[in-house]
């Protein structure tokens, strides 16, 4: 499986988006923006944590 990197993996899934806002949770997506960037970055894939398929 290839790396995940450059991914933001908060912006990349429209659903993940929709299903925030339905819920009421429009209040953090500024957060939940830069979460996404995080994970979807080298420096996460590198780390040595998470699921690796």
């Amino acid at each position: 499986m290839p790396p995940r990197e450059g991914l933001d993996e908060y912006a990349d899934f429209p659903v993940l988006r929709h299903g925030v806002r339905a819920f009421g949770g429009a209040w953090g997506e500024e957060a939940l923006q830069e979460v996404g960037r995080l994970v979807g970055s080298a420096a996460a894939g590198s780390s040595g944590h998470g699921c690796r398929g």
